[in-house]
């Protein structure tokens, strides 16, 4: 997830609103891939738990969005270059 996240941020630096999107793609490809290996490995029945990963992968992009809009509001990124 971070990997792939991460890399979207990357590539779409210039775009103010499309990188912030970047996060919630990832966490799609996270439940995409625990709703997979749920079901391969346990059968369809353990594949309600995708509903907490989609919390979880959700509310950790929100969460990482925000915070990164506050650190580039207060300035926090310009002292790295």
């Amino acid at each position: 997830m971070g990997l792939v996240s991460g890399a979207l941020f990357l590539l779409w630096k210039k775009h103010k609103v499309l990188r912030y999107l970047s996060p919630f793609i990832g966490a799609t490809l996270m439940i995409a891939v625990y709703f997979f290996s749920y079901w391969t490995m346990f059968g369809i029945g353990t594949t309600f738990n995708s509903l907490f990963d989609l919390i979880q992968g959700v509310s950790c992009a929100v969460l990482a969005c925000l915070l990164h809009f506050a650190l580039e509001k207060a300035g926090a990124f310009r002292l790295l270059n």
